[in-house]
């Protein structure tokens, strides 16, 4: 079976995990067991997901979507755009060639 590809918003949330855990990260790793431990002790799992989900949903909305992560809209807007008029000249262009008999297809009357 092939392997489920990563969103866009799952990116951002483990990268930004990545930065948290390195800049909590201590000097030594005795140091490092000795803390996880304390964490691991002190809160329950499902209250150290959401305290983590709660601030990478904050920063998310507070820096990634006011830094124009929809900057790509109006690029986008214009290629549909010209694509769709495109298609609708390219149709009404067959239908006046059709329709004066400048192209003939069998078994097709107008």
């Amino acid at each position: 079976m092939s392997k489920r590809k990563k969103t866009r918003q799952q990116k951002i949330i483990a990268d930004l995990r990545r930065k948290l855990q390195s800049t909590s990260h201590p000097s030594s790793t005795s140091q490092a067991i000795d803390n996880k431990s304390i964490v691991q002790n002190t809160l329950p799992n499902q209250e150290k997901q959401t305290n983590t989900n709660k601030f990478i949903s904050t920063y998310i909305t507070n820096k990634v979507v006011s830094a124009g992560v929809y900057s790509y809209l109006p690029y986008d807007l214009q290629k549909t755009f010209f694509l769709t008029t495109s298609i609708v000249a390219v149709e009404l262009l067959l239908f006046f060639l059709l329709r004066n008999h400048v192209i003939v297809l069998p078994n097709l009357n107008f």
